[in-house]
């Protein structure tokens, strides 16, 4: 058995995903795919324990855009689905990546605002609720 036969059976397949009736089930499919298509196409499935989810995809993945979010986690009688966990986490990761520009000097904090079609005001609570959570 070579090495790529090995490597192959410590991956779960589309099917083996498939068989998971829980939040892991979630998980697991983000990586398969990810793995697979370096792409991810998030299902519609609902997310029902939110905080440990992404407390758990934050440590499987090391990106801190998973630190869960106080907003998620209060919608508890609301659907929240891979999809809007996604959207949160790429908000963050934008409004931090437009702080920095600004902290750097290369932005300023109108600037960084207005990309993230926000008011100044807005874009400074955005900041520091992420300094929080």
């Amino acid at each position: 058995m070579g090495q790529k036969d090995i490597a192959q059976k410590n991956y779960l397949s589309p099917e083996q995903v498939k068989l998971f009736k829980s939040d892991f089930g979630i998980i697991a499919d983000y990586f398969v795919q990810t793995r697979a298509n370096k792409d991810y196409v998030p299902s519609e499935e609902t997310i029902t324990h939110i905080s440990e989810f992404l407390q758990l995809m934050r440590v499987l993945t090391g990106d801190d855009r998973f630190t869960p979010d106080t907003n998620l986690i209060e919608s508890k009688g609301k659907s929240v689905t891979m999809c809007e966990v996604l959207d949160k986490a790429e908000n963050r990761g934008r409004i931090k990546t437009l702080y920095e520009l600004v902290k750097d000097g290369i932005l300023t904090l109108q600037q960084a605002a207005e990309r993230m079609g926000m008011t100044e005001s807005k874009f400074k609570a955005a900041v520091k609720k992420l300094a929080t959570d």
